[in-house]
């Protein structure tokens, strides 16, 4: 099992995976990942679908101040996600439940993201600019939240080492697109709220991951249409004790089942899984 000292080095150092088998380089500035962009002969299909999924989340419904719960407010009330630059050979899809209010005013990362993906909305930032802001803004917040008692992305970094993978091999969103404001009562609310305006299954859909990760502390949560196939596995755990919800079995044993399955889906031919 990964130790804890080993979850704060990965958080403190995105350069290495914490297993020591994928190098996990971050970027020093937007700049360098847009030049990166420039080189190739223009982004993926899956880059494409998941920018046409953040327009829809930031501005459908009222816009990307507008929150399911709370309604209209003050702020940037509306988080699209991650999305790796090497999801492909990954495809590993990291969901939580609901940014916090909180947490969020607290992240130094959080004006950059939400100012950039308002000049996105508006017209005066790139595709390319935006995906590459994302990459570069969005480990960072990560790696705060880690040292700053952000539990589910240490657990989500225990997943990822079990499976050998890297951040940027995966894609990450919440369950609720929405902040939740303060109160016990509002996660719950924002929980069942936002994914009557964006399932969970479109992004699924887009993504065509071969596993995925659902953490959320409410065991009366709904999420339609959002299970396991033949060809893809779907793990949904409670945060606060990592309990899958269905089978109330411990994290060492379906993580341990989930890694043997990956090490197996992820060979399979792209249009076989």
């Amino acid at each position: 099992m990964l130790q804890k000292r080993d979850v704060d080095a990965e958080c403190d150092d995105f350069r290495i995976n914490v297993v020591g088998q994928v190098a996990e380089v971050v970027p020093r500035n937007i700049s360098e990942v847009a030049q990166t962009y420039q080189r190739r002969a223009g982004m993926n299909p899956t880059e494409s679908l998941w920018l046409e999924y953040a327009l829809d989340v930031l501005t459908r419904g009222g816009g990307a101040m507008n929150c399911c719960v709370s309604g209209q407010t003050d702020r940037i009330s509306r988080w699209p996600g991650y999305l790796g630059p090497d999801y492909a050979s990954g495809r590993v899809l990291l969901v939580g439940a609901v940014h916090n209010e909180a947490d969020m005013d607290a992240t130094p990362e959080v004006p950059a993201i939400g100012d950039g993906a308002v000049e996105w909305i508006n017209g005066h930032r790139s595709d390319s600019d935006y995906l590459a802001m994302l990459r570069v803004e969005y480990p960072r917040a990560i790696n705060f939240w880690c040292r700053n008692g952000g539990g589910v992305f240490r657990k989500f970094t225990e997943i990822r080492a079990a499976l050998g993978v890297s951040l940027g091999q995966c894609a990450i969103s919440n369950i609720a697109k929405c902040t939740a404001v303060r109160g016990s009562k509002k996660y719950c609310e924002s929980i069942s709220a936002c994914p009557l305006r964006f399932p969970l299954t479109d992004l699924i859909a887009l993504l065509d991951p071969v596993i995925a990760f659902i953490a959320c502390n409410d065991t009366n949560a709904r999420i339609p249409g959002v299970g396991s196939t033949s060809t893809r596995r779907v793990y949904r755990f409670q945060q606060l004790n990592s309990l899958e919800y269905a089978t109330k079995r411990r994290r060492e044993v379906w993580l341990r089942e989930a890694a043997d399955f990956y090490r197996t889906a992820i060979k399979r031919p792209r249009a076989a899984i």
